[in-house]
């Protein structure tokens, strides 16, 4: 057996997450994820969000996946805190500002009680 004074993947910051940013098993069964979203009012939310953000929501074109409990890790710089709630994952085809359409981006919603609290934009928080 190889001796392992440090295992990277498996080391924890002080909040209970992995340095890496994933919650530990513990800390994800222990969450308050809030009350469930029904997929159709979670997508009534999100695409009404994007209506409002996007350069050209009436070109846009959605795949919606299915909401699922979820997390989301804000960026260290702004405090690096841990969101619990329903996730809901979509991919958007819209036309950007020289009328062309940008191809699939992916793009996230995290609920929290029936509430809006997170938007992740190609892996990025976009709100």
């Amino acid at each position: 057996m190889m001796y392992r004074p440090f295992a990277p993947g498996n080391a924890l910051n002080r909040d209970g997450t992995f340095l890496d940013g994933r919650p530990t098993e513990a800390a994800q069964s222990a969450a308050d994820y809030g009350t469930s979203i029904e997929q159709s009012a979670a997508q009534q939310l999100a695409e009404s969000w994007l209506t409002l953000h996007l350069k050209d929501s009436e070109s846009a074109r959605y795949q919606w996946g299915v909401v699922q409990r979820g997390y989301t890790k804000d960026p260290l710089i702004s405090g690096g805190a841990v969101n619990y709630g329903y996730l809901l994952p979509v991919l958007v085809n819209a036309k950007n500002s020289y009328g062309g359409y940008t191809g699939f981006e992916q793009w996230g919603f995290l609920f929290h009680n029936g509430t809006l609290l997170r938007v992740m934009h190609n892996g990025a928080i976009a709100m």
